[in-house]
């Protein structure tokens, strides 16, 4: 497909999700996600009905190498997507990102990624450990690695859209991912050998998250302290208080201690200039998911892998720590869609806050996504 081609296609996915957005129950969806961000009740539990980024084809026409080199192609795939999310009406907000995967932020370090045709971006090298110690953050960060495409896209992105869709910020991972990302898997020999240089390098990589972060929301115009997150999704959050994703895949290979003592408070310092925010983490590990609902800045989690974890338990523990799950639950074999929505929705005990539910599209059985939005707040009404 040629420029003018892609082009003129793209002004036909903008004028058809003109006609199937839906203003008025994004708003409402904005006002009950910002109750629960914010640790209050609302009149229904937000849902959000949509794919969650593991489970998204983001290649149908282009693939994710050609998409991470031309911003009209990531858009042209990206608006394809928000076009069917869009239909539905759910609470989520119509969301965009560039999505360039996880090496923008060690590509700061100077670390130049590998672009697969068909898988993300990746970084096989790595800083060496004398590296690390003489490295410097730069001034600016706007011309350095991969900031200048984000940026470059991001502007795009805007441009496009205007106010039919909100841009938000590019995976910027998380202290302890980005080590991981920088230094590579020698950094869980180094937590018993040499713990002082990793804490030099948590201390650089959660000022990096912060200046990189703060350019970042900058040139969206987006305030410190809130914001939109759509975690690789169409439909995402309004973050009213606290506004920044941390994302922390790697701890779960780490002991209580050493995520008490290498994790949390560079995540809590990451945090802190923009008023807190939630973590996202991926795989099984219910003392990291315990830390991270008792630390103060952290507002709430998203669970990579909700299936992992006893549902039931897990939110009583969110509740207690007057914090919100953002996420799904699996849907049983055989059950009903009305009998999966009370058993979910029994598991906030009565309250109307403490949960972002996302309805996964896989967890529909042939039942008209229209449909489900009205039933789960109906069950909610009973």
């Amino acid at each position: 497909m040629g420029n003018l081609k892609i082009k003129d296609n793209i002004e036909k996915l903008l004028e058809k999700l003109q006609k199937v957005r839906r203003p008025e129950p994004e708003k409402i969806g904005r006002e009950r996600i910002s109750a629960v961000y914010e640790g209050k009740e609302c009149d229904h539990i937000p849902i959000l009905v949509d794919r969650p980024a593991h489970t998204i084809n983001y290649s149908t026409e282009y693939s994710i190498r050609e998409q991470f080199f031309s911003k009209e192609k990531m858009l042209y795939e990206t608006l394809k997507r928000m076009i069917e999310a869009a239909k539905i009406g759910s609470d989520g907000q119509l969301c965009i990102r560039g999505n360039l995967g996880t090496v923008l932020m060690p590509s700061l370090f100077g670390l130049s990624p590998i672009i697969p045709d068909d898988t993300m971006p990746w970084c096989k090298e790595h800083l060496s450990k004398k590296e690390i110690v003489n490295f410097h953050i730069p001034e600016g960060l706007s011309g350095v690695g991969l900031m200048g495409k984000a940026l470059d896209y991001m502007a795009y992105f805007r441009q496009r859209l205007g106010d039919l869709a909100h841009v938000y910020l590019p995976d910027t991972q998380g202290p302890f991912d980005i080590a991981h990302l920088v230094y590579g898997d020698d950094i869980f020999t180094e937590i018993y050998d040499d713990p002082g240089f990793v804490h030099h390098l948590l201390e650089l990589c959660t000022e990096m998250y912060i200046r990189a972060t703060k350019v970042l929301k900058e040139a969206l115009g987006e305030p410190e302290d809130s914001g939109y997150h759509g975690h690789g999704m169409s439909l995402g959050i309004y973050m009213s208080r606290g506004g920044a994703r941390v994302s922390e895949d790697t701890p779960i290979l780490l002991s209580p201690r050493h995520i008490q003592e290498f994790v949390i408070p560079y995540d809590r310092k990451a945090l802190v200039p923009f008023k807190g925010g939630f973590i996202h983490f991926c795989g099984e590990n219910l003392p990291l998911a315990h830390h991270f609902l008792r630390t103060p800045e952290v507002r709430g989690i998203n669970l990579g892998n909700p299936e992992m974890y006893d549902e039931r338990e897990f939110m009583k523990k969110t509740l207690a720590e007057s914090k919100f799950y953002f996420g799904s639950w699996k849907r049983k074999e055989g059950e009903s869609l009305l009998s999966y929505f009370r058993r979910v929705i029994s598991f906030l005990n009565g309250t109307r806050g403490g949960m972002i539910f996302l309805l996964e599209l896989e967890n529909l059985r042939g039942e008209e996504a229209q449909f489900v939005v009205s039933l789960w707040r109906e069950v909610q009404d009973e």
